[in-house]
């Protein structure tokens, strides 16, 4: 029976005892005499967040499969364990054998984000390792940092021994068996600095000299050292499909972030928006084989128990078998109430026919980024979307009131919604009304121009229409607050104070309240049902025009 470095006091008093515990289901536990190198793998970050992040979970799984190194897990105490640690002087310790981090070889910190390097400090800190690199000995751990942040690494040059510059599939077995190699020869911290410096993608911060602009930018940067490169190349497997990927992922105690089986289906990324780092970094885009998937698939989901199984990529919309690794998924899968989700889902590159049967299982997350809400953002950040893309693919069914006349083979035409002017009876514009023999009352526009009036928020299309309206006849009118909303413009005009127009549809009858219609021919919208592209309708979906049309079935069309 391991015993836990927490005492049942502790555990007892702190928030979600089961962080500390471990010994989770498939946490992979050996013998500490029968290794030759102990590795303390570190997520500067809560448990739930830490057991969330696939990369962690893949190199866990790869650093385990070798007899002689034996890997755990390490994550950021939450505040109130912190303070009990401080107090009590405990070691900060990992999960799997609740030894402190200070007795193992290394410590490997994935660093994701900047919000974590005060993070970084704490895990030194509470582990007793000197924060400094030129402050340790050779009783201290290698500590090396790994991850996207690495390709800036100066903010964090002093506290690191090496940084692994790229993907840690690719040299870690080879620097693993350097430190094993340099152990066995008596070598110092220094002999194995020395023999890492020469591994590639390996970044050694002490062998390098670093002198800085003004504004803080580099200004040079010079090995100091025979072994150190003068360039760092970073490192990417190429082969996602014979990469290693765990088969038996560790399910936590408690919730994590992300609760789910994850399906790494590709790296990188085709697109080049402007914002996103991830994309840069990644590149290039490289695929796994769907069958490799399908083998996983089946793995992870038995050895795990979890209900949901995730794809997981920067854009998972982009990957060249999506739509047969689903179906494969929802028909293997669907009597056993799996559910798929489907992330980072362009809205331009989706199959909707995927997305309907995905559906029709239960919950589904699906997240699609059209991104910015104006074209012009859009343009600028390199997104690559059109608005006629988002509007071909949005998800299932949208009421659209649009100009009349529009032409749209994916509309299906509804009813047509009149443009009223709004005003009082006493109003002076009633001195203008023209009356019909069917009863119809309309007003032309150049005498309600004489008039002052509200026009509506330009951007809106019943600001727009009036104004075009006007535009048209070459007019000027009176207008006034341009940017109230068309409900508040109707109730100003309800009390007399100005002119204002609103649909048909929002009418409210109210005492000494006239609505008339806007020139003989009127102006109107269509009111459609728009439907995606793809031939997939749900059941819900079709509920639901079919409401739309009874209600609008015996509303009156004016030709």
């Amino acid at each position: 029976m391991r015993k836990l470095a927490l005492t049942d006091d502790i555990l007892m008093k702190i928030e979600k005892p089961a962080r500390y515990i471990g010994n989770e289901v498939n946490s992979v536990m050996k013998d500490k005499t029968k290794v030759d190198i102990r590795f303390a793998m570190c997520f500067p970050d809560v448990y739930e967040i830490g057991m969330s992040h696939l990369g962690i979970q893949i190199l866990y799984d790869m650093f385990n499969r070798r007899e002689d190194v034996w890997c755990e897990r390490v994550y950021s105490p939450w505040t109130d364990l912190d303070a009990v640690m401080r107090e009590k002087k405990i070691p900060l310790f990992a999960l799997e054998s609740q030894d402190p981090i200070k007795n193992f070889d290394f410590l490997g910190i994935t660093i994701q984000y900047e919000m974590c390097y005060t993070n970084i400090l704490q895990i030194l800190d509470l582990s007793e390792i000197p924060i400094k690199t030129k402050d340790r000995t050779e009783e201290d751990p290698i500590v090396i940092g790994g991850g996207p942040c690495t390709y800036n690494p100066e903010p964090l040059a002093d506290f690191f021994d090496l940084f692994y510059m790229g993907e840690g599939e690719t040299v870690y077995d080879e620097l693993l068996d350097l430190y094993k190699k340099n152990k066995a020869a008596g070598g110092s911290r220094w002999d194995f600095l020395e023999m890492a410096a020469e591994v590639e993608g390996i970044y050694i911060p002490s062998f390098y000299d670093v002198e800085y602009k003004e504004d803080g930018t580099i200004l040079s940067f010079t090995p100091n050292n025979v072994h150190a490169k003068e360039n760092i190349k970073k490192q990417v497997v190429m082969d996602m499909s014979s990469a290693p990927y765990p088969e038996k992922p560790v399910v936590p105690f408690i919730k994590a972030t992300q609760d789910r089986v994850v399906l790494e289906i590709q790296r990188g990324c085709i697109r080049g928006c402007r914002f996103c780092q991830a994309g840069m970094l990644y590149r290039p885009t490289r695929e796994k084989d769907v069958e490799v998937l399908k083998d996983y698939a089946y793995k992870m989901l038995k050895n795990t128990g979890h209900e949901e199984i995730s794809l997981s990529s920067l854009s998972s919309s982009d990957y060249s078998h999506l739509k047969e690794l689903v179906t494969f998924l929802i028909d293997e899968f669907k009597s056993k109430g799996i559910n798929i989700s489907l992330p980072s889902l362009r809205i331009d590159a989706f199959s909707l026919d995927v997305m309907g049967q995905v559906q029709d299982i239960r919950k589904s997350s699906l997240t699609f980024a059209p991104e910015a809400g104006s074209q012009r953002m859009r343009n600028v950040i390199n997104k690559g979307l059109t608005e006629e893309m988002i509007l071909e693919g949005f998800l299932d069914m949208a009421l659209l009131a649009l100009p009349s006349p529009r032409l749209h083979k994916q509309l299906d035409f509804l009813t047509r919604d009149e443009i009223y002017l709004v005003t009082v009876s006493e109003h002076p514009v009633m001195e203008f009304v023209h009356r019909e023999e069917d009863g119809t009352r309309w007003v032309d526009l150049k005498d309600i121009a004489r008039f002052e009036c509200i026009l509506g928020p330009p951007r809106t299309i019943l600001g727009s229409m009036i104004r075009k309206a006007f535009e048209d006849l070459h007019l000027e009118p009176l207008a006034q607050n341009t940017n109230i909303t068309a409900p508040f413009a109707a109730a100003m005009a309800r009390e007399g104070i100005a002119l204002s127009f609103t649909y048909h549809s929002c009418m409210v009858k109210a005492p000494g309240v006239e609505y008339l219609s806007v020139g003989r021919k009127g102006l109107f919208l269509d009111l459609s049902l728009a439907y995606p592209a793809g031939e997939y309708r749900s059941k819900a979906t079709m509920a639901l025009a079919k409401m739309f049309h009874e209600i609008y079935q015996e509303a009156s069309i004016r030709p």
